[in-house]
């Protein structure tokens, strides 16, 4: 059953890649990487661990209520419009559409070359071309939907029961933006005028809380597409599924789906890999999947290069109400220390110490305190936030086993942290999805964010310009259109 699920899993991270390949590079090349990649991994599948604890008849209540807990978590994103949807559907509705209709490699606006994190949406898309009868927000579900399950499932094989508590607290675990936009603010408002200068010190620092850490539930629903491949990945990982020297090829799968995702992972790997290598000398990346790898990684990366429209990115006056004049200043660092510490000092207090002195918790470390630096050094606010979502999904997965093992003996403790931490999550569910959920179609019409007219951005949005991108080497990738 494990392997069955390992390949499953694998398949999930590589048929997009497959899909890239024969939409959007030229034949010769598609071919033989797309051999290449199938051919390592059917070898990766061959020798991934196979090995479970025994199944009782309780485990399949757990599978049933993971299963179920997924579903619920899916259905908060609001694809198929039965819940509200968040403002960056707006960008994600239109490539996803347009990804539908138009023949690939898809022409941005003005028929110019389009490059973007599209892979996640390619697999929908193609059921959709290939069976229009089934709606295409409905493909864009189950693809999702599937994906989640198999990280979870991943997690579930190994662990049991564990994984339906983790999967809880990635819900709920995270965002202490909350305590500064629902109680600092205020406060200081209320103690010294909304004019004030610590009022507006507060509102100009006010993005150092939500960007660089980012809670999962969040990612989830405004950025699935990137968290979702993240997560399988991560899933594949946490429960060794497969064998250290096979992890790299694994994770090359990802940056077509989320290069900035794939980059907040390469903690965890150094972690995972630096103690192998020492034992087993660097022979141990010298194989044939991790070659291949590395030969085929060039081609998203290429792709995605290509990519002139990265000033959706870059925001020339900065970010939320920062400004780049704020961040020079140096009144950024006490908030960014203050949200870090916020993290990292009831991790350090709450965990034993033997979940301190792991691999996963050093990349948590890395990833709180780092990401964030980089951000102000590169003005990329998407490598600070998919930081994040590594970071939670790890965080949360170290406190998973240290409730487990210790929530009887800190039971208030953990309570207490739960009720600090998870708030914002609760406002949420409760709040937007629960309150807005409806199949009425006047609803879910009026959910929808964005109508797009088989473009990917109508010439009188402000986003026109944003996705416009040179066209790569023509040896390597096709023409729009061609």
């Amino acid at each position: 059953m494990r392997k069955v699920l390992n390949a499953a899993t694998l398949l999930y991270l590589l048929v997009p890649n497959l899909l890239f390949l024969a939409g959007w590079v030229q034949p010769v090349v598609a071919g033989v990487a797309g051999m290449l990649l199938v051919v390592a991994a059917w070898y990766i599948g061959k020798h991934a661990a196979g090995e479970m604890p025994p199944w009782r008849r309780k485990d399949m209540l757990g599978v049933a209520l993971l299963a179920l807990l997924c579903l619920g978590w899916v259905e908060s994103i609001g694809l198929n419009g039965h819940v509200i949807q968040h403002n960056d559907f707006i960008v994600r509705n239109a490539i996803y559409d347009t990804l539908v209709r138009e023949s690939w490699p898809i022409a941005g606006a003005g028929e110019t070359y389009f490059s973007y994190y599209l892979a996640f949406w390619l697999v929908p898309a193609g059921l959709s071309k290939l069976i229009p009868s089934i709606h295409a927000a409905h493909w864009l579900y189950m693809w999702a939907y599937l994906g989640v399950l198999l990280a979870m499932l991943q997690l579930y094989v190994r662990w049991r029961w564990r994984a339906v508590l983790f999967l809880v607290l990635l819900v709920l675990v995270g965002d202490v933006s909350i305590w500064y936009r629902h109680y600092a603010i205020p406060l200081a408002t209320k103690l010294s005028g909304a004019e004030s200068p610590c009022t507006q010190w507060l509102l100009e620092h006010e993005v150092w809380f939500s960007f660089p850490y980012t809670d999962s539930w969040t990612h989830l629903r405004n950025m699935f597409n990137h968290i979702i491949p993240t997560w399988v990945l991560l899933g594949l990982l946490i429960a060794r599924s497969l064998r250290p020297r096979d992890e790299l090829y694994a994770a090359a799968m990802l940056p077509i789906c989320s290069p900035m995702a794939a980059l907040a992972t390469l903690p965890l790997l150094a972690c995972r890999l630096l103690p192998r290598l020492r034992q087993e000398g660097w022979g141990l990346l010298c194989n044939t999947p991790t070659a291949i790898a590395c030969l085929y990684l060039p081609l998203p990366l290429l792709y995605l290069a290509a990519n002139e429209g990265s000033n959706i990115f870059f925001s020339p006056t900065g970010i939320g109400n920062t400004s780049y004049a704020a961040i020079s200043s140096g009144g950024w660092l006490l908030v960014y220390a203050i949200a870090a510490a916020s993290i990292l000092i009831p991790a350090c207090i709450l965990l034993p110490r033997s979940y301190r002195h792991t691999g996963l918790f050093y990349c948590v470390c890395v990833l709180a305190c780092l990401f964030p630096l980089i951000w102000v050094g590169t003005r990329h606010n998407e490598l600070a936030m998919k930081g994040s979502g590594v970071m939670w999904f790890c965080l949360v997965w170290l406190y998973t086993h240290a409730i487990w093992h210790t929530g009887r003996q800190y039971a208030r403790r953990w309570v207490f942290f739960l009720l600090i931490s998870a708030p914002m999550a609760g406002v949420c569910l409760v709040g937007v999805c629960i309150k807005s959920w409806s199949r009425e179609p006047s609803a879910v019409q009026e959910h929808i964010c964005g109508e797009w007219q088989g473009h990917l951005n109508h010439p009188h949005d402000p986003l026109y310009h944003s996705f416009r991108s040179r066209q790569p080497t023509t040896l390597l990738f096709r023409s729009p259109g061609k």
